[in-house]
């Protein structure tokens, strides 16, 4: 996972693009939002160590309270 840089002009498209998800979603049925949904948290879990580290690059925030917002497990600690 990268972040990248973003221009104006990407960033309008994406805008457009976000709106017309948004009318999309907004006509789906419950059972298909609980799948995509599920999907989404699916793929975060997949990812969550990753997630963690970028957001505290971001945000300055502990791990901690990171992993907690993503119900992970605390990172294991050894003593040497």
């Amino acid at each position: 996972m990268t972040m990248t840089d973003t221009s104006a002009a990407d960033l309008e498209v994406l805008i457009a693009a976000s709106a017309r998800a948004a009318d999309v979603w907004a006509l789906a049925a419950g059972a298909t939002r609980a799948v995509a949904l599920e999907a989404i948290a699916d793929a975060m879990d997949a990812v969550g160590d990753e997630l963690v580290t970028m957001a505290q690059e971001e945000t300055h925030l502990a791990e901690a309270r990171l992993r907690g917002e993503l119900n992970l497990d605390p990172p294991v600690m050894s003593c040497s």
